[in-house]
């Protein structure tokens, strides 16, 4: 199918949203929170040091970000959908192999080379690539509806946590292995690469169709660029290449802000359902605690998508990393179900909000051509993050008994990173 014309209906576009929100709230689910639900029936089972397990989910985001510009690149040249509907039969298997092992060694190999790797194929690099391409001036929105379901998939831990309760864990992980494979492999069939291969443009326009007023941020940056007598960016979509990304300032201030955000996540979400029973609060609860952090962070994604398309990204992602931190601080000294509740509001909209603003900010400063390449590369900053949160928490309550010193830190990272995207501003296309 060729062309420029919109079709009658729907735009496409809109269904990919719709797929990839699905896909990110059975991924998040079964493996994201999922891993952090499973934790302390592994400890008590096992009895690994958690700093070890905890490294395990290390490893595997650590993976995560080696092979992020490979499978950047693969996304850009050959589209989403093959590539996660191999991912999903991936995850899928490994979940069900997961159920048959016995070693730490054993458990490892299996999660980082099957369940996060197909995790990866399957909602990472791809549903980002497809919705940036789809999409422009919603592109905001757009992504904060797609990683809603994340928040939705926290939903599921209550369940998942009933079933390790009163089945135990290998018959949870055979169930989302299932799920997994009967599940995202159909709806891996929804994605699409680029709009203009079909036929369609970004958002849905004709090619007669107006322009829609340009963001605030857009224009205030195209007034500056005016007076600066440079080439306007916004008349035609900026596209850097990997290349001339790398050479950017901006590239590495916000490379660091975001590995500084997966060192506050990462520890969280592995430690916080820990971190609660060692309070005293049953599984069940724990595991609805985080399952609330999940489902709280759709006012963010939906509410910061919005606002994404209409103010600056970057201040909007500044606020997130403000309530970020605010909530952690909270965390730090939970004791009573107020301050869990305190906790979750603060926490889960800033948590949410910065998972949609990241991607969103990624792509207007360097365009959508090769956002899967770029973003792979920035991921190897981010490795660093990635690892070092969950290690470090673990590794905190292995010495001291909790992890009050671990969540300090983490917030003290927050404020790091709001540093680095204070100075971060947009790189400036090249003057032909």
């Amino acid at each position: 199918m060729t062309g420029t014309s919109q079709k009658a209906g729907i735009f496409y576009g809109w269904w990919i949203v719709l797929a990839s929100c699905l896909i990110r709230g059975l991924n998040a689910g079964l493996y994201y929170y999922g891993f952090s639900t499973y934790f302390m029936a592994l400890i008590e089972e096992f009895h690994w040091p958690r700093a070890a397990l905890a490294g395990v989910f290390s490893m595997a985001r650590i993976e995560d970000s080696l092979l992020g510009p490979i499978e950047g690149f693969l996304a850009d040249k050959y589209g989403p959908r093959k590539i996660m509907f191999v991912g999903f039969l991936i995850m899928g298997i490994g979940f069900i192999l997961l159920t048959r092992v016995s070693s730490l060694a054993m458990f490892a190999l299996v999660f980082v080379g099957l369940v996060a790797l197909g995790h990866s194929l399957s909602s990472v690099v791809t549903v980002v690539v497809a919705i940036v391409n789809w999409f422009r001036r919603k592109r905001s929105r757009a992504l904060g509806i797609a990683v809603s379901g994340a928040g939705i998939g926290g939903l599921m831990l209550p369940g998942l946590a009933w079933i390790i309760t009163h089945y135990g864990w290998r018959v949870a992980m055979a169930i989302s292995g299932i799920a997994i494979i009967a599940i995202g492999m159909p709806l891996s069939l929804v994605m699409r690469h680029k709009p203009e291969q079909y036929g369609y443009l970004p958002d849905g326009d004709t090619a007669t169709a107006p322009a829609a007023p340009m963001p605030v941020q857009e224009t205030r940056s195209l007034q500056r660029w005016r007076a600066e007598g440079l080439k306007e960016p916004e008349t035609v979509e900026v596209d850097f290449t990997p290349g001339h990304a790398l050479k950017t300032r901006a590239f590495w201030l916000l490379a660091v802000a975001f590995a500084l955000r997966q060192v506050v996540i990462t520890g969280i979400i592995i430690h916080q359902i820990p971190h609660l029973r060692s309070s005293g609060i049953s599984l069940e609860w724990a595991a609805t605690v985080l399952g609330a952090v999940g489902f709280v962070s759709i006012s963010g994604r939906l509410g910061f998508g919005w606002l994404g398309d209409l103010f600056e990204k970057r201040y909007l992602m500044m606020f997130c990393f403000a309530l970020i931190c605010i909530g952690t601080l909270i965390c730090a000294y939970v004791h009573y179900w107020w301050q869990v509740i305190l906790f979750v509001l603060f926490y889960a909209p800033g948590y949410g909000g910065g998972s949609v603003l990241q991607d969103a900010l990624r792509a207007e400063y360097y365009g959508r051509k090769f956002i899967g390449t770029i973003r792979g590369l920035m991921a190897l900053v981010q490795l660093v993050g990635t690892a070092v949160g969950p290690i470090f928490a673990g590794w905190v309550y292995d010495v001291t008994g909790n992890y009050r010193f671990a969540f300090l830190v983490f917030a003290s990272c927050c404020v790091v990173a709001v540093a680095c995207l204070l100075v971060a501003r947009r790189p400036r296309p090249k003057v032909s």
